[in-house]
């Protein structure tokens, strides 16, 4: 994970130049009824980019997976936590049919073509960056990463025995870890990344 999480690493708010759009990933973002989860990060990301004025619009991108029937979407269910934290409904773009990074990346290129869009900051998990930037890139779209929902390491790792016992939390980040380096060879197999 820290593998993936360092090749785009977080940098101080005031450091980043003005962006026409900011861009947050909404997959996985947790319904009204449970905890938001890490993914809830990206979502207030993007409110503090928008109140720190680097970008003025936010575009929300993602949809249900095809076995998923739940209504809203993640990004209608995002659109509606960042007008709770002040974002003006105006000022949020909702796509809301993209089923994967590939689709959000060229879904959201048809709305930045539309717009006449030049630049934006690109929000998603730390882990979930490499692949996300590369798709968007391979969109055609000028995007910096601001990446959100980081679970960075301190080292040394093992400081005491217990730290060698299992645990469920490294088995999720072990789980997640290896779902990001998969899709991340399969999308550059595919042309996607």
């Amino acid at each position: 994970m820290d593998m993936l999480e360092e090749q785009n690493p977080s940098f101080p708010i005031e450091t980043i130049s003005p962006k026409d759009v900011v861009i947050v990933l909404s997959g996985g973002l947790a319904r009204p009824q449970r905890h938001l989860g890490g993914a809830g990060d990206r979502v207030m990301q993007a409110a503090l980019l928008w109140r720190a004025g680097k970008a003025g619009k936010i575009i929300i991108t993602g949809g249900n997976l095809p076995w998923e029937h739940a209504s809203p979407t993640d990004s209608s269910f995002a659109s509606e936590l960042l007008q709770t934290y002040g974002v003006p409904p105006d000022l949020i773009i909702v796509e809301g049919n993209s089923r994967n990074t590939h689709e959000n990346a060229i879904n959201t290129a048809a709305i930045w073509h539309d717009r006449e869009f030049h630049s934006g900051l690109l929000v998603t998990s730390a882990t979930h960056m490499p692949r996300a930037l590369a798709s968007f890139r391979k969109a055609g779209l000028d995007v910096t990463p601001w990446p959100a929902d980081s679970r960075g390491h301190s080292y040394p790792l093992v400081e005491n025995v217990f730290d060698l016992l299992p645990d469920v939390d490294a088995l999720a980040e072990t789980t997640t870890a290896i779902k990001e380096w998969l899709g991340l060879a399969v999308y550059r197999l595919r042309g996607w990344a």
